[in-house]
């Protein structure tokens, strides 16, 4: 019932408008239309970090079926389902059976910002989530173990490998565990330290190599910038901001609150309590439990390090924490069904876990997907379509334009109209761009989103184009004569 319910909440979201198809997702399905030309991004075009490892995922589907946005959207969801089911394991082997369901449950019943990463198809996010739950799943079992296996060391350091190579981020969650397994067996240099270290090595030498090519951009990044504010204003914007997002408690823009500001920071600070006693029953269940007890602890100072963990308005950092923060929940939620059934008396456990899960059903992931999503229903993918359609009539084969237009028109045609992005927005596909500014001025339209229009980019005058709203986007056609 579990799986059918959280199936059903992703159908209801990808069918309103929230399920619209963003660049940044589009940027996903670009990446493997690249793979398929022979082309492979070691990380994002424009970026000096995060892995291309979901386009190469994802590439035998376009191959397939072309540039289909639920199929790329799907993705999203099913890695965030294996990530659930290593929810599952890890604390089922460490707690308990109970207390595995109850994790598992939770983070696939995920209200507000959770819900809607989990079925966006973005680069590092839900198979991020995957690749942490794996490494932390394979470090519990060092932790517990009274010999490290040469095996299980090299799967630890594939797995933080990749993690770390899909996004740097995600050092604030697994070193902790790394040094709670190393502290355990610190002299088992052949069995635990050079297995691990070489995989993880070996895994990020594309990373490696790439960066002194390219003059090491990923280390210029000022870790003290104090753009995205201090470490402690970081540090505080987790707890006032991210975790209320995350949890549906806080709209995206911060100015509205699900229950009010007074009631929804009384249910985050319920939520907050619930992993410190979740995660105090973890440090008392063994070493495995106290791995991940100690980093829940410890995943939030390192956050604040990274200065770009500083933006919390979309609540997407939230999945480096995520699996501690899961299973912690998870725990406290099995303490909740075991005190339902001493208060009534000859109740199953099924029966307290259905008041659990009720309880956070109706109390979270129903008024959040309401705020989310409404009573609007419809496909909001449709104006790409509907501009497609019209730049096929016009004889337009290349589009210019806002980022966030522009490259997901790019991704639905499989390639087929370039588009270049006007700046100062962040530049993807070089080939895409050089493409698209060698044509003719009058050869190439203009497409923006409604709230971000800006002829000043045009490559001709104003009066030069047929200007048209399509739904939420706006399409500049060259006029035949100017």
């Amino acid at each position: 019932m579990v799986a059918i319910v959280g199936v059903m909440t992703r159908v209801w979201l990808l069918a309103t408008p929230a399920g619209l198809l963003n660049s940044d997702e589009a940027v996903t399905g670009l990446g493997a239309i690249e793979a398929l030309h022979g082309r492979f991004d070691v990380v994002v075009p424009g970026n000096a970090y995060t892995a291309t490892l979901e386009s190469f995922l994802f590439a035998p589907f376009a191959a397939v079926f072309g540039g289909r946005i639920l199929l790329l959207k799907l993705m999203g969801t099913v890695l965030w389902a294996v990530g659930c089911l290593l929810v599952y394991r890890l604390i089922r082997r460490s707690v308990s059976e109970l207390a595995g369901l109850l994790a598992a449950s939770v983070a696939w019943l995920v209200p507000g910002a959770f819900l809607e990463l989990s079925t966006r198809a973005y680069l590092a996010y839900p198979g991020g989530f995957v690749l942490a739950a794996g490494a932390l799943a394979t470090l519990m079992a060092l932790a517990a173990s009274a010999v490290p296996s040469r095996r299980s060391s090299m799967m630890a350091g594939l797995l933080c490998g990749l993690a770390v190579y899909a996004h740097p981020m995600y050092l604030a969650v697994l070193v902790p565990a790394v040094v709670v397994v190393g502290v355990h067996h610190a002299g088992r240099w052949r069995d635990w330290w050079l297995p691990c270290g070489i995989v993880a090595f070996v895994v990020n030498l594309p990373f490696l190599v790439w960066n002194v090519r390219h003059g090491n951009p990923s280390l210029r990044e000022d870790l003290a910038d104090e753009s995205r504010g201090t470490y402690l204003t970081r540090l505080g914007r987790f707890f006032s901001g991210l975790i209320p997002r995350d949890f549906g408690l806080r709209d995206y823009p911060g100015t509205r609150w699900t229950f009010g500001r007074l009631t929804s920071s009384l249910v985050a600070a319920a939520l907050i309590a619930a992993m410190v006693y979740g995660g105090i029953r973890l440090f008392r269940a063994g070493r495995a439990g106290r791995l991940l007890a100690i980093t829940a602890v410890a995943v939030w100072p390192l956050m604040a390090v990274f200065s770009a963990l500083g933006f919390v308005l979309d609540g997407r950092y939230g999945v480096v924490p995520a699996v501690p923060m899961f299973a912690c929940l998870g725990v406290a939620a099995e303490a909740a069904v075991l005190r339902i059934g001493r208060i009534r008396a000859g109740s199953t456990p099924t029966f307290g876990a259905a008041c659990v899960i009720g309880l956070w059903l109706v109390g979270l992931v129903g008024p959040s997907m309401w705020r989310i999503t409404g009573v609007t229903w419809g496909n909001g993918n449709a104006d790409y379509g509907a501009v497609v359609d019209r730049l096929d009539r016009a004889g337009i084969a290349h589009v210019a334009g806002n980022y966030w237009a522009v490259l997901p028109i790019t991704y639905v045609t499989n390639g087929r109209i370039p588009s270049a992005v006007s700046a100062p927005d962040p530049i993807r596909y070089p080939l895409y761009q050089r493409a698209t500014q060698a044509m003719p001025p009058n050869k190439v339209g203009f497409v923006f989103r409604n709230w971000n229009e800006n002829p000043a980019v045009l490559y001709l005058k104003p009066d030069c184009y047929d200007r048209e709203a399509v739904g939420q986007l706006v399409l500049y056609l060259p006029k035949a004569v100017c």
